[in-house]
């Protein structure tokens, strides 16, 4: 059975899930992610398809009109729910594939939350 961990943030109920196998391994065989897109639509796509199995009662959307440290607070639960995965990863020598993703899924998706908010501003 897979671990998972509850989490309350501004009165919204989000349950955290350890990926399976089957699932990371789909995730790494997405197009975008072999391809390193850079495209934030891809990224959007990949959150939208994945993030149900990682994440219950929460949607891309909502983590978008979070702040940063409940994002962070997410994230934190995610690898401790996952940290099992996260130390096989580092004990065959994938941690600087980790650390890349990490930063790569940092990056996009901060380039996603900047984008969101162009599209409501005016310049003056």
């Amino acid at each position: 059975m897979r671990n998972s961990k509850p989490i309350e943030i501004d009165d919204k109920k989000i349950t955290v899930y350890e990926l399976t196998v089957a699932e990371i391994l789909e995730i790494g065989n997405t197009k975008a992610i072999k391809e390193k897109s850079t495209d934030l639509n891809d990224f959007k796509t990949i959150l939208d398809d994945y993030l149900p199995k990682a994440l219950l009662g929460v949607t891309v959307d909502d983590l978008m009109q979070m702040a940063p440290s409940d994002l962070k607070k997410i994230y934190d639960i995610f690898r401790e729910v996952n940290a099992t995965f996260f130390d096989v990863a580092r004990s065959v020598g994938l941690g600087e594939l980790l650390s890349q993703l990490t930063e790569a899924i940092q990056k996009d998706f901060l380039k996603l939350l900047v984008g969101s908010f162009t599209t409501g501003t005016t310049t003056s």
